[in-house]
């Protein structure tokens, strides 16, 4: 398991999911939460949303436990920072401020475990293309790894079938990622949308995905 509190290094993220003790939360209106009933026991609460940034948080009830969920558009127009230990108490007061529920930050920091991360690296780099078929005609054992381009992405992946083993690197161009369909929601929500645009002009984004706490 990784404490949050190990991250000795500024690590940056685009996306983190915590699991945390379930008094970490503490719930304000119900209204906005899915209420999970089995055999006239509430087993759980949830709350989920995709746009402007997704989050979800949960407090599971059955399992006394406390699940948080958020990406680093969370951050608005300070997305290019990411999410670092620098910035993730700024990411849980956020949270709070849209008034359903009160997350106690001190008490995720201290007793909160990261199950699952995509490490993110921003790199200044003019020629996406060209660097990332570089990237794919150099991997040195293609049975280990493989290679394939999904929406002008490259992902390089290792070749197991064990989720505690997988490693999943994605390359691609952030400036025109950010400027397809999907963004348009949350680049709507920013003070200033062609500041944060401009800021990945030219900029590459390494992902590496890790989704389970033996990877990580």
């Amino acid at each position: 398991t990784k404490n949050i509190n190990n991250y000795e290094n500024l690590i940056t993220l685009d996306k983190i999911k915590i699991i945390a003790p379930i008094d970490s939360i503490s719930i304000s209106d119900y209204s906005c939460f899915k209420t999970q009933i089995k055999d006239d026991e509430i087993k759980s609460y949830s709350y989920t949303q995709q746009t402007p940034f997704l989050l979800y948080v949960e407090q599971d009830i059955e399992e006394q436990e406390t699940v948080i969920e958020f990406t680093g558009k969370i951050l608005m127009d300070d997305y290019p920072r990411l999410i670092s230990r620098n910035d993730i108490e700024q990411c849980f007061r956020s949270i709070n401020q849209m008034g359903f529920c009160n997350i106690d930050f001190d008490k995720i920091w201290n007793d909160g475990q990261v199950c699952k991360i995509d490490v993110s690296k921003d790199i200044a780099v003019e020629d996406c293309h060209k660097l990332t078929e570089y990237l794919r005609t150099h991997l040195s054992n293609n049975r280990k790894y493989q290679s394939r381009i999904i929406s002008g992405n490259l992902i390089l992946e290792k070749n197991v079938t064990t989720k505690a083993l997988k490693r999943r690197l994605t390359i691609y161009d952030k400036w025109k990622e950010l400027q397809r369909a999907e963004n348009r929601e949350f680049l709507s929500h920013l003070n200033n949308a062609d500041n944060v645009i401009e800021y990945f002009k030219g900029t590459i984004r390494f992902e590496l995905n890790l989704n389970s706490m033996e990877a990580i």
